[in-house]
């Protein structure tokens, strides 16, 4: 896909992010319409290309909808790409449904909070 086409068209900068980092968005796979439709996901849920880009280049498979929740909830695909118990990513939990975007903000706070204590504990002794 040109440089022009996609500064013209942000679906097909978004899907471009897409089916060059995702698994099944290979380039000889993808045509221009399911770029333009896997843009068009990443747009409706209110993602620039350059946002889709960062979120994909962590969790090369993780769909709009699911980055949406996190994002919206306050975690970056950094925070998303930490596990929390059961050893699973927060990004994995939620797109299993395990947790809500909501609830994996609340388990990273406590955890980080639980951190920070046990820090300041040490520098006491």
């Amino acid at each position: 896909m040109s440089a022009v086409v996609l500064a013209a068209n942000p679906a097909y900068a978004a899907a471009y992010a897409v089916y060059t980092r995702g698994k099944d968005w290979r380039r000889a796979e993808a045509t221009e319409q399911q770029a333009e439709q896997v843009g068009q996901r990443w747009l409706k849920s209110a993602f620039f290309p350059h946002e889709a880009e960062a979120w994909l280049t962590i969790h090369p498979t993780i769909v709009p909808e699911i980055a949406a929740q996190l994002r919206d909830a306050g975690l970056s695909p950094q925070h998303a790409e930490c596990d929390l118990p059961p050893g699973m990513s927060i990004v994995h939990q939620v797109a299993s449904g395990y947790l809500s975007a909501a609830e994996a903000m609340s388990e990273l706070r406590d955890i980080r909070r639980r951190a920070a204590s046990d820090a300041d504990g040490r520098r006491l002794r």
